[in-house]
């Protein structure tokens, strides 16, 4: 199964890693890590994932980043690729990120 990160996801990947890193760079590091290993996780294992139906997005799942709980990965899943839509702290308005 191919894997495909939209550039929102990159974005999101990449701002939450910076945010990590005022406070602690080997933390960030370790985000980016994380999401690595999620997403290789996801893919062995695509539906692992709560279905979340946000904003009239059919199919759209939701799993944690390892060891970084807080944050989650939102994916859609094909029969032959995943999705990753966004990279989301849990406490944002994601609902609203993902509609607007």
């Amino acid at each position: 199964m191919r894997v495909i990160t939209t550039s929102l996801a990159r974005k999101d990947i990449i701002e939450s890693a910076e945010y990590i890193a005022q406070d602690n760079t080997d933390a960030a590091f370790r985000f980016l890590d994380a999401v690595e290993t999620t997403i290789q996780l996801i893919k062995v294992t695509p539906s692992i994932g709560k279905l979340r139906p946000i904003g009239g997005e059919k199919g759209l799942r939701t799993w944690f980043v390892n060891g970084f709980p807080k944050y989650l990965v939102f994916y859609k899943t094909t029969k032959s690729e995943i999705r990753i839509v966004r990279v989301l702290y849990s406490s944002r308005d994601y609902e609203a990120l993902i509609s607007g």
